[in-house]
């Protein structure tokens, strides 16, 4: 009895969860694209803390590749204290970048 009460309770859950792609008219192919292989907006972002100023341009972009690799849609960028003209520089290197990755 208690596992044709889950049965039930999933088969519901599927179909809560098909009826706005059904009334939108998209259909079942397209909503596994989109969880299969979803925008960067819908992917995970993480907190990136730059310690000061000892970062580098080169060891930055390198990561935001690997990020990139590792299926993370954004980063958001903290920088620790340190010369705010070296995290500066390297804040709009990675934002071109970052750009050039999407």
């Amino acid at each position: 009895m208690k596992v044709l009460k889950q049965l039930a309770i999933s088969i519901l859950l599927l179909c809560a969860l098909a009826l706005p792609g059904v009334a939108a008219g998209v259909s079942s192919s397209e909503i596994y694209s989109q969880f299969h292989t979803p925008q960067d907006r819908y992917r995970p972002f993480v907190r990136w803390w730059w310690n000061g100023d000892k970062v580098e341009a080169e060891e930055l972009v390198r990561e935001l590749h690997l990020l990139k690799e590792a299926g993370i849609g954004g980063v958001e960028i903290n920088p620790l204290s340190g010369s705010a003209m070296s995290g500066s520089i390297c804040c709009r290197l990675c934002l071109t970048k970052l750009k050039n990755l999407a």
